[in-house]
């Protein structure tokens, strides 16, 4: 199995012959493609979001400029302070997802046991 030689005398990295060397070329152009147009989409949004709290068309006190999140996430990654938060928010979070389980099942016991009570469980499955 031989590489087919490119345009500038090169070999063409895999390629077994001339139509499947024309076909990775086009395939890596295509991936470099993609990740320009998402990197465009991302730096669009990111200035649009921006702009925007910039001209007050969204309140800054509730959506904050990227640059100034990523400036306080600088500070809060430098003085530790981050890790500790993140704790906090995790054992939170694994809280409340505790809690909401468990007074789930207990509910769910209860409608479960009020059916058996009032007689509407009978057993039949028709």
């Amino acid at each position: 199995m031989s590489s087919v030689p490119t345009k500038w005398g090169g070999l063409a990295r895999g390629a077994v012959s001339h139509r499947h060397a024309q076909f990775l070329r086009s395939k890596r152009l295509r991936q470099i493609w993609l990740v320009v147009a998402q990197v465009a989409v991302l730096v669009i949004f990111l200035g649009a979001w921006h702009f925007a709290v910039a001209l007050r068309l969204v309140d800054p006190f509730i959506i904050s400029q990227p640059g100034s999140i990523a400036a306080k996430l600088g500070e809060m990654l430098g003085d530790g302070s981050l890790m500790q938060h993140l704790k906090v928010t995790l054992a939170e979070t694994l809280l409340s997802f505790a809690i909401g389980t468990i007074a789930g099942i207990i509910i769910a016991g209860i409608f479960w046991i009020a059916k058996i009570i009032s007689g509407e469980e009978t057993g039949d499955c028709a």
